[in-house]
């Protein structure tokens, strides 16, 4: 085979490589914009309703952005929450079968707070408001600061890592909490945590569980009426 070959043969594999690498970009491209449109048909679904998120606390459209880490399933429009039902909620967030949200009782540095419980939610939040409400400025590691993209965006402070937080009766564990710079009060147990230690979601006993089955049973605080009551003594001191 003559030199003048050899460079038409190569010449024509480079051309059907570049043919084939155009079709990869050009599929990768469409398939990107395919998501973007879906991503942004789904933000402006969230956005064209309030949610409610924990005891009862109604939050608009723009202020969703106070828990951007957790899933839209954690969003609750006031008009579904009964049914129990959210905006894309995909059934992974916890909620009992009434519609109310899971919450547990718990001390942090000395003082009793509820922690929501939410298997939907990515990752533990801790807001700026009630980083300050419990004094944990100082364990604040701001080397992971940022900022959440969610419905809007909010800043990451930082995380506060290996919070001693007691849960229950006397259990207690080191927790890790993103902190996010908004002004409500709000502290979730996420799925990191929750897969870290294991932990179950019992609603027949209507129990959290450390540890796996037959581990430590923590008792969710009541729903509804009773529920209100429990967090005159489970505030903020």
């Amino acid at each position: 085979m003559s030199d003048h070959e050899d460079e038409a043969m190569a010449r024509s594999a480079q051309m059907a490589a570049d043919m084939q690498l155009a079709y990869e970009l050009q599929a990768q491209q469409e398939q990107e914009g395919a998501i973007q449109q879906h991503l942004a048909q789904s933000t402006n679904e969230v956005a064209a309703n309030s949610s409610i998120l924990g005891g009862g606390t109604s939050f608009s459209a723009g202020a969703a952005a106070a828990n951007p880490l957790a899933s839209l399933g954690n969003m609750f429009s006031s008009n579904t929450r009964n049914r129990n039902h959210s905006l894309l909620d995909d059934g992974s967030s916890s909620m009992e079968s009434n519609g109310s949200l899971l919450y547990v009782p718990c001390e942090v540095n000395h003082r009793m707070v509820e922690m929501m419980v939410d298997s939907g939610s990515q990752t533990s939040v801790l807001s700026s408001s009630m980083m300050r409400k419990l004094k944990l400025q100082k364990r604040l590691n701001t080397r992971f600061q940022g900022v959440a993209a969610g419905v809007g965006a909010a800043r990451i402070l930082g995380r506060i890592e290996n919070c001693p937080v007691q849960i229950g009766a006397g259990v207690e564990f080191n927790l890790f909490f993103l902190v996010i710079d908004v002004p409500h009060d709000m502290m979730i147990l996420g799925i990191d945590q929750m897969r870290r230690f294991k932990c179950m979601i019992d609603l027949e006993k209507n129990v959290l569980i450390f540890g796996g089955q037959g581990g430590v049973e923590v008792p969710f605080l009541p729903p509804d009426q009773n529920h209100a009551n429990a967090r005159e003594q489970c505030s903020i001191s």
